[in-house]
């Protein structure tokens, strides 16, 4: 997919593009619930959209690598504007009236869960990528390597990321030690995907300044 991109514009459209699809199946999923996994005497407890944050730090690095905080933030407000939106509309659609009553009712079930999560979402992830933005630029400043600035920047990130987005979801309707259950799976799993894609996302990085710069 980078392999064409020669110009900032079109590196911002396909990382615009990526953040929005990945933030919109993040909030998405992340109502859903996966059972407990018990290890040793810790219950871990992942939600979907566990599967995709991630992937949305990792763009927000590269937004950051290439166009500075400000447009890197710019880039996650348009598209969890988009998503908003999205959202919106969906939930809507419960109340127009369909031939089948069983598929209205199925989907005022389905997005009944809709306001809340996008809320939740949008909210987490904003702060987020603000975080990870910052603490990106502020260390590149600094002339730390990239594979340390999306470390930092990452951990500090994902950790407001996932207390936000757990809280404000799920407070009320779960109890308190699944919410930290939740926390500590999502905060670890986020870190471990991180781990196990940055150094493909460096590679990724400099063949783009070595196509964008060229």
């Amino acid at each position: 997919m980078f392999n064409q991109i020669t110009s900032k514009a079109g590196l911002y459209g396909v990382l615009f593009t990526a953040t929005f699809f990945l933030a919109a199946w993040a909030n998405i999923n992340v109502g859903i619930v996966f059972q407990p996994v018990h290890i040793f005497n810790f219950e871990l407890t992942l939600t979907g959209g566990d599967i995709f944050f991630p992937l949305v730090y990792i763009i927000n690095d590269l937004a950051a690598e290439f166009f500075g905080k400000k447009k890197a933030i710019k880039l996650s407000v348009i598209a969890s504007l988009l998503f908003t939106i999205l959202a919106v509309i969906s939930y809507m659609t419960t109340f127009v009236p369909n031939i089948s009553p069983e598929y209205a009712s199925a989907a005022r079930v389905l997005f009944a869960f809709s306001p809340r999560a996008a809320i939740s979402g949008v909210i987490a992830l904003l702060v987020g990528t603000t975080l990870n933005a910052y603490v990106f630029e502020a260390m590149k400043n600094r002339g730390a390597g990239f594979k340390r600035r999306a470390w930092v920047s990452t951990m500090i990130g994902e950790l407001g990321d996932s207390v936000l987005v757990t809280f404000l979801m799920f407070a009320g309707l779960m109890p308190m030690s699944i919410l930290i259950s939740m926390i500590v799976t999502q905060y670890i799993l986020k870190l471990c995907v991180e781990g196990i894609l940055v150094a493909h996302t460096e590679k990724i990085a400099k063949q783009l300044h070595q196509q964008i710069d060229d």
